[in-house]
């Protein structure tokens, strides 16, 4: 069986009215009877309808590589120097001086989350009729 991953109740329902939407936009996008579609294009599996979708979605993925609505260059410049060299371990937990992180969090001496509690209950043993 084939089903979406998620729910599709808040999912606006179709991109065939959104025409405001520049196309570079409108190609990222899936609404709930796109969606659909892929779900219908996945359970026919090996069919050529499948190798099409794939054939598809490749290209769709180098076209959104080059896009710079969602790849600045600016921010790919800014992780490369930022982000570990090539060999270099990453520290712990992403934190340079991980010991210095834990003292100051257990100096800190934070209280401990109570759980909730259910309300007593009245006289016969009910909730007094209150509807949680």
């Amino acid at each position: 069986m084939v089903a979406p991953s998620c729910s599709l109740l808040h999912v606006p329902i179709s991109l065939r009215d959104e025409t405001a939407l520049p196309a570079g936009v409108r190609s990222m996008l899936a609404f709930a009877e796109e969606k659909l579609g892929e779900v219908v294009t996945l359970s026919s599996a090996g069919g050529k309808g499948l190798e099409d979708a794939l054939r598809k979605n490749r290209s769709l993925l180098q076209e959104w590589s080059a896009n710079t609505l969602i790849n600045d260059p600016a921010v790919i410049k800014a992780i490369e120097k930022y982000s570990p060299r090539a060999g270099e371990a990453p520290s712990p937990s992403g934190r340079k001086n991980n010991a210095r992180h834990s003292a100051c969090r257990s100096s800190r001496r934070l209280p401990l989350a109570r759980s909730r509690r259910r309300p007593k209950s009245g006289a016969n043993g009910s909730n007094s009729g209150a509807a949680r």
